[in-house]
């Protein structure tokens, strides 16, 4: 019974792996269909996809000339097909479909079948296609019955998406179809993490400023390098403290510890909450430069947001 639950456990830690973003590009196959190779500019589609070292398979799909997306869980003998799929069509194709009025209803039957899948049309070559048109439309011989506007095709699009949800990207040559396909396989693989760090997030777990990313936060390396610039930004978070009034604290208390060694040696809380209101806080440089002092009321708040013991007290007195 412990071998099964050791087991079990060992398997619950590698699934949950294949999730975080460190790895998860590893797992996630990109299946593409035989055809989208066929398309024409994609014939260097396979070479373009490895040098980005893309994990994808060349698969006959029910559905030609798309792209799919897998998951593979780890030790599992299992794999996850993901939401997303990617319809893979020439600039002509969708021209003929949109000049008939049928490019709609062609990849909502295509939606349809597929479910509950997300549809994303791409659509090969169209700047290619539309310089063409325009040398047709200029006159050897007679104009060609699928050349459209340019507006009509974009109306097209307009309404697939507004009907069907379908939106679309378009592409030119192998490589930039590469580089979207790549785009999405890791934008699929750290989908997981993305959606189980919102939940966390929005469970209240991490409700202050302890969330998982890392947006504007201060580097310190292992020298403590950055603890000053850590401690000025601290000092901002106070309602109008500007970067003169932290760095002016800063200045005469270098850091957390600093400050509360002085509000311990003060005789009287009193005391301690005055002790910041009377440092110089300098405006400016040259002749045009004044001077100002910190004021007994944001002394009081800091002196209460690092001394005091009841996480609910409010730093304002009203």
């Amino acid at each position: 019974m412990k071998l099964a639950e050791k087991e079990a456990t060992q398997a619950k830690k590698k699934y949950q792996r294949s999730f975080q973003p460190g790895e998860c590009m590893k797992y996630v196959t990109a299946e593409i269909d035989e055809e989208v190779f066929k398309l024409e500019s994609m014939s260097n589609l396979k070479e373009n996809l490895l040098a980005k070292e893309q994990k994808f398979a060349i698969v006959s799909c029910d559905v030609k000339a798309t792209v799919a997306w897998s998951r593979e869980i780890m030790d599992l003998e299992d794999r996850n097909e993901e939401e997303r799929v990617m319809l893979c069509l020439s600039a002509e194709e969708v021209a003929h479909l949109a000049k008939d009025g049928t490019l709609a209803s062609h990849v909502g039957s295509i939606k349809d079948f597929l479910k509950e899948k997300f549809i994303t049309l791409v659509i090969c070559g169209i700047d290619e296609y539309f310089s063409s048109s325009k040398h047709k439309k200029k006159g050897r011989g007679s104009k060609d019955a699928s050349v459209i506007s340019r507006k009509t095709f974009d109306e097209s699009l307009i309404h697939l998406q507004l009907v069907y949800g379908v939106g679309h990207r378009m592409v030119e040559n192998s490589s930039e179809l590469a580089s979207l396909i790549f785009m999405f396989t890791k934008a699929i693989a750290e989908t997981p993490f993305k959606r189980d760090k919102q939940e966390r997030e929005g469970s209240g777990v991490l409700d202050w400023f302890a969330r998982g990313d890392s947006k504007d936060c201060v580097r310190v390396d292992s020298s403590g390098n950055g603890c000053m610039l850590l401690w000025r930004q601290q000092l901002r978070q106070f309602n109008n403290v500007g970067l003169d009034v932290a760095e002016a604290i800063a200045s005469n208390y270098p850091s957390p510890h600093a400050l509360m060694k002085a509000y311990e040696s003060c005789d009287t809380i009193a005391d301690a909450q005055k002790l910041l209101q009377n440092i110089p806080v300098r405006r400016g440089c040259g002749p045009l430069s004044s001077t100002r002092k910190v004021g007994p009321e944001l002394s009081r708040k800091i002196h209460t947001c690092f001394t005091s013991i009841n996480g609910n007290q409010f730093l304002s007195e009203t």
